[in-house]
């Protein structure tokens, strides 16, 4: 029975996802997180196994740690497609329990960006909130072979607040070393990373695991401009954006300049408005722009932009936090730059009227 720290009638639900691939250990990280909960909270449980039998759902009923959890299982596909409208009537059930926390653990083939655009629309917008997204991964999956090849193992890694490189017992030096070197090429990196093994006894703070949000805001790419930069780097100072919905840093080492920005996720870009803009910039030797990169959002699609060698590169990613862009320039900017950069983006912003 809950005794304390009742929500509010009117707060919305958290929800986390538990995503990796199968047979990662994401059950067994649910456990950990249900044997360390608070103990006057009830969390529910939303489990999609793509088989008919429902094995994950039974080890977890069958849990000491999940008793007093309500448990749904979704079965004979994922989430994100065939299983899609059991998912609606699954988050609906648990949601008239009442619960004070959902733990979402689709199943490992599927694609986990789709269950939380599900969860930003009506009716369910309304009614939870995305809390901290957990991924499971091991060391031997995060080679640089399976990371070009998965489309879902990099939805997985790019989506989590939090990542656990499991099973870190079974893996060989070589492998750890290969999986750092995948993790430290990711963008935006990651803030949270455990190297772990669930099945040994672990202790996980499990408030931290469940809570963590990714926040760092998008200065990643200058500190490897300049030998020493980690010594001479500046802070980034936040400033007042023209742009609506926006945060803007600046930060410089000696000749080099960057400026950010961190767009709310409602905001959408004109994708050939923003590419003629952005290769505008290119292309413009006075502008000086070393370097582009970020994850914009076009439409209802979220792209990771990257220039390289003077072109531009865009891909899919399954990024859905916030818009964010970062732009380098081999000279300091003053307050006119500034302005024309942003009088330039806010042109690329998508309106009512327009078509994307």
């Amino acid at each position: 029975m809950k005794t304390s720290n009742q929500p509010a009638p009117n707060a919305k639900c958290p929800v986390n996802l538990v995503t990796g691939l199968l047979g990662n250990g994401k059950t067994t990280l649910i456990q950990h997180l249900l044997g360390s909960k608070p103990q006057n909270e009830i969390w529910g449980l939303l489990i999609n196994d793509f088989g008919e039998i429902g094995i994950d759902a039974a080890a977890l009923t069958n849990s000491q740690n999940s008793e007093n959890s309500p448990l749904v299982e979704v079965s004979g596909g994922c989430l994100c497609c065939t299983a899609f409208q059991g998912y609606q009537q699954a988050l609906s059930t648990l949601l008239a329990q009442k619960v004070d926390r959902i733990l979402i653990e689709p199943t490992g083939l599927g694609h986990p960006a789709k269950i939380i655009d599900l969860l930003k629309q009506p009716p369910f917008k309304d009614l939870v909130s995305m809390a901290g997204i957990i991924g499971v991964v091991t060391a031997a999956q995060l080679s640089p072979e399976r990371w070009q090849k998965s489309a879902i193992m990099r939805d997985i890694v790019t989506l989590a607040d939090t990542l656990i490189v499991n099973k870190n017992d079974l893996a060989t030096p070589a492998e750890l070393a290969a999986a750092q070197s995948v993790l430290n090429s990711t963008y935006p990196p990651k803030e949270n990373c455990i190297v772990t093994s669930l099945q040994n006894s672990v202790s996980l703070d499990t408030p931290n695991l469940v809570d963590f949000k990714q926040t760092k805001q998008p200065f990643f790419l200058i500190a490897g401009l300049e030998e020493h930069a980690q010594q001479t780097a500046g802070t980034p100072q936040p400033f007042v954006s023209t742009l609506p919905l926006c945060t803007r840093s600046e930060m410089r080492i000696g000749n080099t300049s960057t400026i950010g920005w961190v767009f709310d996720p409602q905001l959408q870009f004109h994708r050939t408005h923003f590419l003629a803009w952005l290769n505008s910039l290119i292309t413009d030797a006075d502008k000086n722009l070393l370097r582009a990169k970020g994850l914009i959002k076009t439409g209802n699609e979220w792209q990771h932009l990257n220039t390289i060698d003077q072109q531009t590169q865009l891909s899919d990613i399954a990024w859905r936090q916030d818009s964010r862009l970062e732009l380098i320039f081999n000279q300091a900017l003053n307050e006119q730059d500034i302005a024309t950069l942003e009088s330039g983006l806010s042109e690329c912003l998508f309106t009512r009227n327009q078509q994307i």
